[in-house]
């Protein structure tokens, strides 16, 4: 699950004229102005690290759409022939489907490590998205929504925490007032930042309580920026690590095979799960 977040390029942004609530209506209107240049493109064929990504796109309804994204790649089989055994060469095209809500600016990506990684999905569908711009004047930046409870874990009464860093990109929908919020909003409005990153470190160990760092944690959390932390477990007495990329959130949807070839997820599905996210 990642969101999609708008970041301009430079400091002529609407924060210097609006507050923020217009900003976040104004992202969402450059988000959907670019979902509308990829409906209306004839571009099907892109090019990422010197490798062709086929793409097809349709309109699932007013708010949702659908990419397929895939690449050809060749494999090696052996055939009869009369003198016997022959190897010739094939091509298959592992592909994924990708649906995007343009109110929520939030993406359901399906993976497939026959196609790429994880992160090498995330990079390429953000690579096809930019590739589609018309307006240069901002871009767009992906990254995976994740489980809070993964860092909340790792903060316990057993664990030392040394180090924490956060990562909060440029704000685009959460319409809060809040210590994340807020320093996003300031850094990016006065000095242009596209990321503002914080890195708290302690030999003694950091106090990382809900209310002096939740907003950062629910800021990260929502697809918005990233976190790493580094704790002792003094039960185990040893170091652990563990990042946001550990804790992306994923869903589980089970298609019926009836034979033949295994069918797309079927946008019903989907709806109902964009349907069922409050965020």
């Amino acid at each position: 699950i990642l969101r999609g977040s708008v970041i301009f390029n430079n400091q002529q942004t609407i924060f210097d004229s609006t507050d923020f609530e217009d900003s976040c209506a104004y992202r969402n209107k450059k988000f959907n102005e670019l979902l509308d240049s990829i409906l209306f493109s004839e571009k099907k064929n892109l090019e990422y690290k010197g490798k062709i990504i086929l793409c097809y796109f349709s309109t699932v309804d007013e708010n949702i759409i659908k990419i397929e994204l895939g690449k050809s790649s060749v494999f090696f089989k052996d055939i009869i022939t009369e003198n016997g055994f022959k190897e010739t060469e094939d091509k298959y095209y592992p592909n994924i489907d990708i649906f995007i809500h343009r109110k929520k600016q939030k993406i359901f990506m399906q993976t497939n490590p026959k196609l790429m990684t994880e992160d090498g999905l995330i990079n390429c569908l953000e690579t096809v998205l930019n590739s589609y711009l018309i307006d240069y004047s901002y871009k767009i930046h992906l990254m995976a929504e994740d489980n809070q409870d993964k860092f909340w874990s790792v903060t316990s009464q057993e664990y030392e925490v040394k180090e924490v860093e956060f990562c909060l990109l440029a704000p685009n929908l959460f319409d809060c007032n809040d210590s994340a919020s807020d320093l996003s909003r300031e850094m990016h409005k006065k000095m242009n930042a596209e990321k503002t990153t914080i890195k708290l470190v302690s030999d003694t160990g950091l106090i990382l309580q809900e209310d002096n760092i939740g907003s950062y944690v629910d800021y990260t959390s929502r697809g918005a920026g990233y976190w790493k932390i580094k704790s002792f477990n003094k039960r185990a007495n040893s170091t652990v690590k563990v990042s946001s990329k550990d804790a992306r959130k994923k869903m589980k949807i089970i298609l019926e095979y009836t034979g033949g070839r295994l069918e797309s997820v079927e946008t019903s599905i989907i709806k109902e799960k964009f349907e069922d996210d409050n965020e």
